[in-house]
């Protein structure tokens, strides 16, 4: 039930959304990844990642909720997406850990 841009035919496997959600995923992820840039966040424990991941999880709940626009692709995409800012603050996550989990409703 994904939103379309225009008439245009799409491929399988192919997914256009529509501008609102653009916008509304890339404010969602660049305040995470800003989050995680701030200079406490080379310090930051497991429980302030977690409350890292957890206001980024909420909030793509939140723009899902009326939009269903998150499949397993985009599902896949959002943890990969969310271990890979971890990484870049050098967090040493526990194992295949997923912390997107305990939130998501997608």
């Amino acid at each position: 039930m994904e939103e379309q841009l225009n008439d245009e035919e799409v491929r399988p496997g192919e997914v256009k959304f529509s501008e609102e959600i653009l916008l509304a995923s890339e404010l969602i992820l660049n305040e995470f990844i800003g989050r995680l840039e701030s200079p406490e966040a080379s310090s930051f424990t497991e429980d302030l990642v977690k409350q890292e991941v957890k206001k980024l999880v909420l909030a793509i709940n939140e723009l899902d909720k009326n939009k269903h626009f998150i499949d397993t692709g985009q599902r896949e995409d959002l943890v990969s997406f969310v271990d890979m800012a971890i990484e870049a603050i050098q967090f040493k996550k526990d194992g295949e850990t997923d912390y997107t989990l305990e939130w998501r409703e997608w």
